[in-house]
């Protein structure tokens, strides 16, 4: 466990384990919050394992994806790693808005 901690701490550029700790803490927080809000949403909109494919991924991708990161910055700030979650989520999204609108050649 040390190691693990020690090679998120370089990683990262972080100092402590605490913190390492409550950054860890915040990301499964994240995914257990909307875990439960994602099966709200898809219960308000009827979706089943029966809707069609495309639009359970399109409803990801507008919904899903949106909460993860917003409960992600919400945890972070709570427990108290507003700056690591806030420069994560910046590159998180940069990648994600190259891999999106990058030109097809």
């Amino acid at each position: 466990m040390r190691y693990v901690l020690e090679k998120l701490k370089k990683r990262w550029g972080i100092r402590n384990s605490v913190s390492v700790l409550l950054i860890l803490a915040s990301f499964a927080m994240a995914g257990t919050s909307t875990l439960y809000t994602s099966q709200w949403v898809h219960q308000l909109l009827g979706l089943t394992s029966n809707s069609p494919l495309w639009i359970r991924i399109l409803v990801f991708a507008i919904v899903v994806l949106p909460l993860y990161y917003a409960f992600l910055y919400a945890w972070g700030v709570l427990l108290g790693q507003r700056q690591f979650v806030t420069e994560f989520i910046r590159i998180k999204l940069r990648f994600l808005q190259g891999q999106l609108f990058r030109k097809h050649s």
